[in-house]
Formats: C-alpha cells, structure tokens, sequence
C-alpha cells in the first residue's frame, strides 16, 4: 500500500540531534526533469530517512516469534483499524493475561478522515511488527498525511505521558518579516492553542487555528495530545514541543515535533485534510459570566476586606480561584466569538459561587476587538486606578495585555490578603509589577504558566519607574522620596449621552 511522508524533511530523535534535519523543495515542473534531477535524487533520500525515523523499538526487553506475547500483539494489530474506526480514532486497550500482556494506545490526528485513520493504523501496525520484531515495547508515527500514532508495551500506558523519542523536522529557509515581531505572533498563538488542547475531552484533545501576519501570510498551527492525558499532562506535553522546536529550528518556514503523547505542527500553508477538533463555546465558560442568578459574593469581600474569611482560604483554594480568573480572561481574549479586553480587572468585579468558582462580571467598560485586531488607542480612560496598566493609563493603549496587568494586580491580592498597594516605611506607594508591556505575557502564556509543572519563568527585573494611585509616574531611584499619597478606589466610566 502506498503512503505519503507528513513532512518532507529528516528527522532526528532528540538524543542524537547535532544538526538539526532541513528540506528541500522539488523544483516547478517548468524545469526541465534533467535539471531537477538533484532535487529529486535528495527527495527520495529525504522520503527514505522519513520513513526509518517513523519508528522507534525501546529496548525495554525482547519477546521470541513463537511466544504467546507476539500472538496477543498480532491479534490487537490486526483488530485495531476496525476498533479505531468504531471508536472516534482513538482506543487503549490490552490482549492477553499475565506477563504476556499487550498494551496498545493509538490515536489518529484530528483532522484525519476516517478512511485516512483506518489506512494509516493497518500501515502502521504492519510496519511495527516488521521494524520493531521481538521488542516488547515501540512507537511509531506512520508514514501517512495525516498522521496516525501507535504505541504498544506490556506495561500500562494509559495516562502516562510519554516524550521520548521526538522527532523534529523543519522546512529550510527563513522567516519573510522582522523574527521578533514574528516570534511574538508565534508565542501567542501556539501557546493559546496549547490550553484549548489540554481543555478536549477523552476523547479528542486537539486545536487548530491560523492567523494572518503583518507581511499577509497566513500562519497555520495545530497542536494535540494524547486523550488519555490529564489537562496538565496535556500542557507540559505541549509546552515541552513548542520549546524544543524553538531549541532546533527557530527562524525557519515551518515544521514539525512529534512525541509519542502529544504532536505539534506549524505551516505558512494550509495543510489540515479537514477542520474538526474541539469548537469554539457560543457561550462563556463558568469563569467569564457577565450575570449570575444568585449574586454571590465579589472575592474581595472573601480576600482583602474580610480579616476572617481570608484566614479560611487554602493556598490550594486561591491558587484555584486565580486559574480559574485565569481562564476567564483567557476565554475573553482568545476563544469567545467577539476579542473582548475587559478594561476594569478587579476583585469586586469577580464573583464567587457556593464552591468558590470565580465568575468575572460587569462589562460596562469592556472593549470589542475584531478577530484580526490586537490593539487601539483611547483618549476616554475607563477603569479603576491601581489595577490600570501604565501604558493605558498615560497613553489610552488599549490591549489584552492591559488586563494581563490587572490580572497581576488581582493576583498579588489573592496571595498576600492586602489590597493592590501598600505604604513604605517613608509612607510612598509602589506596585510590584513589571510596567514593561513587551516583558508582560498573555493571557494564555499566564494560564500555561499555572497549569504547567514544567514551564520556564523568566528571571524578573525592577521596573523602569512607578506610578502613584493617580497614575503619576515616579522613578524607582525617587519612589521613596516622593510626599505620600492616598488611594483613590474610585471607577472611571466613558460618558454616554442619555
């Protein structure tokens, strides 16, 4: 049966990966064959390391031809096509008892047809039995576009999270436009694919999406895990194949990172077979809800203002209630129909249900962003000093990461018990974060940092000046010379006419 290379590139297991693999492309069928000859001779040799790369046989122990253990693994194979296409395109599963058991977990990615799974898994299966022939444990990625992923070991799979080996592949050349600009998209929008990945189901934890760069390309991304995982596993997972793919091939056109637990793609090309995966809600989720019909209580009546409510919340409880402001927010900026910027992050405006579940409320001041929109300018500032970032404060710059900013602001809240600010000994206001909007993350880098046991936090620096309560600017080498000043918890809203 013939099948076709998912990236048309070499690929390297991440322990031996010196130089990183490259691709070429076949030359338009204008050129003369004889002229395109190298190319193809390359192609071929390219399709060939393709393919030995698809495989990999752990030498976790052997198994002999005539042992029950390679009967139970023949009888899954040949059963699994049909019980993956009964199944949605994935199955964990088991043959056989005692120490001859096989456990088997597959899963087909998430834009495949169920014709193309259905081929992919027979192919597969076959070749595992060819390459890896009496290893008791194995992964392969299969050989068609898209994609199929088959593991097998006589010890229990599900839920583990498996990273090794990775396999990269990446397309030769360079980025048309400004890398920094670039990397900048590119963060954004792996990263906010990678939580709507970790939110699937058991069965299906996939997100695909594209956006349109400032040079009008179009970049296309998709990242997805294994369902078995936890929403937690699921991140790291990915969080570990968007890092190792900058590690080897960032600056180029687009590529690949395969892991036996999870898989990440980007292209400047549409390269989905169908677009499925997980949808975008038409609602809310619990955590951004702008009405609640039994008006529970805002967090700061349980955390700042409240001495003995504060007293009852575990650090598990906050953590809890600051994920889940976490997603709200992220929901808001990311995956709701309409880019919302909510504009006055604050306690009072997140309510808590009986289980303590965050709900953010009051979208009076909430500004729209179309889908292709990142920021805007305002000379109508609305919102409450002490939680309005610097950059909207002194110059009306309006972006998600102005609520990134409050959101800081909320947090420092929850964790210490205090209000947003607090006076020195010299009786001068500072606020504890970074005022550098650049430095500050988004939305879904946040929640990927809360979620994730494996992410990297940058080493913090102190900001290049402060602000007072009243949004006046103070150096840091001054802030503790300056006269005090009061707080002014006062909300600015836009006028309207009546």
């Amino acid at each position: 049966m013939s099948s076709t290379v998912d990236d048309s590139s070499v690929s390297s297991s991440t322990t031996d990966l010196k130089q990183p693999a490259t691709t070429m492309s076949v030359q338009p069928p204008s050129i003369p064959l004889l002229l395109r000859l190298p190319s193809v001779l390359l192609c071929l040799h390219i399709l060939a390391l393709g393919l030995s790369d698809a495989q990999h046989c752990y030498d976790t122990g052997n198994f002999t031809a005539a042992s029950s253990y390679a009967k139970n693994r023949e009888l899954v194979f040949s059963s699994l096509p049909s019980i993956m296409a009964s199944n949605g395109g994935f199955y964990s599963g088991k043959s056989g008892n005692g120490s001859d058991v096989v456990y088997v977990l597959s899963f087909c990615r998430g834009d495949s047809s169920n014709d193309t799974c259905i081929k992919c898994i027979s192919t597969t299966a076959e070749d595992l039995m060819i390459k890896c022939p009496n290893q008791k444990a194995a992964f392969s990625k299969g050989t068609y576009n898209p994609p199929c992923f088959i593991r097998y070991s006589d010890s229990p799979m599900y839920g583990v999270k498996e990273t090794f080996p990775t396999l990269k592949f990446y397309r030769v050349g360079d980025i048309p436009m400004d890398q920094d600009q670039f990397d900048r998209i590119w963060r954004n929008l792996t990263e906010a694919l990678a939580v709507r990945a970790s939110m699937g189901t058991l069965e299906l934890k996939f997100a695909a999406g594209s956006t349109v760069l400032p040079n009008s390309q179009t970049m296309y991304t998709l990242l997805q895990c294994s369902p078995d995982l936890s929403q937690g596993d699921c991140q790291s997972c990915l969080g570990e194949c968007i890092n190792d793919y900058q590690g080897c091939c960032h600056g180029r056109l687009g590529g690949s990172i395969y892991k036996p637990s999870c898989i990440f793609r980007w292209e400047l090309y549409p390269f989905l077979e169908s677009n499925p995966g997980n949808p975008l809600p038409s609602s809310p989720p619990s955590t951004a809800a702008g009405e609640t019909p039994s008006a529970p209580p805002p967090l700061n009546a349980q955390v700042t203002s409240d001495s003995i409510k504060r007293t009852l919340l575990s650090w598990e409880r906050r953590l809890s209630i600051i994920r889940g402001i976490a997603r709200g927010l992220l929901y808001l900026h990311e995956e709701s129909c309409l880019r919302i910027v909510h504009r006055d992050m604050k306690p009072s405006n997140v309510l808590l249900d009986e289980n303590m579940n965050p709900k953010i409320s009051d979208f009076g001041t909430a500004r729209l962003f179309g889908l292709d929109q990142s920021r805007e300018n305002t000379s109508q500032i609305a919102g409450t000093f002490g939680y309005m970032a610097p950059e909207y404060v002194k110059h009306g710059e309006i972006s998600g990461k102005i609520d990134v900013y409050s959101f800081g602001v909320v947090v420092l809240e929850i964790v210490s018990g205090k209000k947003n600010s607090c006076l020195s000994s010299s009786g001068n206001l500072e606020h504890l974060l970074d005022y550098n909007v650049g430095r500050r993350p988004t939305m879904a880098s946040v929640v990927l940092m809360l979620e994730s046991q494996s992410t990297t936090l940058p080493m913090p620096t102190r900001p290049a000046y402060l602000t007072d309560a009243n949004g006046r600017e103070m150096s840091t080498s001054s802030a503790h010379r300056s006269s005090p000043t009061s707080i002014n918890e006062a909300s600015i809203t836009d006028p309207h006419p009546r």
